[in-house]
């Protein structure tokens, strides 16, 4: 048998410096205008209509615990309106027993770093603090009412609306004793209507 003599490889041509140099400007540019392209289909008007519109909700959200709280401090009895959930609501008996000292077989000490940071609570009765701007019926660019239902505020609904619609939401809001939150564009929304996912 012969012996094949290895032949030497071809010489590949190298890409010159100008071919790869264009090629990456190339790709910097479209990199560049595609990033320009979707940052500037976010309107600052419609992140700022987003940003009231997840408020709102989150303040939704705060009225039904508030409500929550209200009614078991109230031995389960009642709702409130929200100029009275405004400043302190009390805290369900089975929570504003005193905590301090021992209790269930644990010691508790409650220590503030800062003495201000209690204002709304002591151990003897504890209180949770709630938005007194959100009380008032306005905050982030809504408007809140919360309706108490007959006989003796035994349910209650609260609406969440735009101030302005189209600039400073275009949803509107509804919750209810259920603690859903539901949602309507451009019309009131109501117990019909979609629950948020």
């Amino acid at each position: 048998m012969l012996a094949e003599i290895p032949t030497p490889a071809k010489k590949r041509k190298a890409v010159p410096l100008k071919a790869f140099l264009v090629l990456a400007i190339f790709a910097g540019v479209v990199v560049v205008v595609a990033f320009w392209s979707v940052n500037r289909s976010r309107d600052p008007e419609e992140i700022r209509i987003a940003d009231n519109e997840g408020l709102a909700v989150g303040n939704l959200r705060s009225i039904v615990l508030a409500e929550e709280g209200y009614k078991m401090s109230r031995s389960g009895t009642s709702y409130a309106n929200l100029s009275e959930l405004g400043g302190k609501i009390l805290l369900p008996p089975y929570v504003a027993e005193p905590w301090d000292g021992a209790k269930h077989g644990y010691t508790f000490v409650v220590k503030a770093e800062d003495p201000t940071a209690l204002k709304y609570a002591s151990l003897k009765q504890p209180t949770l603090p709630f938005d007194l701007e959100l009380s008032r019926g306005r905050k982030s660019g809504y408007c809140f009412v919360l309706t108490l239902g007959a006989p003796a505020a035994a349910s209650w609904r609260a609406m969440a609306r735009p101030v302005e619609l189209g600039r400073t939401g275009n949803r509107f809001f509804y919750a209810d004793q259920t603690g859903i939150v539901r949602w309507r564009l451009n019309a009131a929304a109501s117990s019909g209507s979609p629950p948020l996912e």
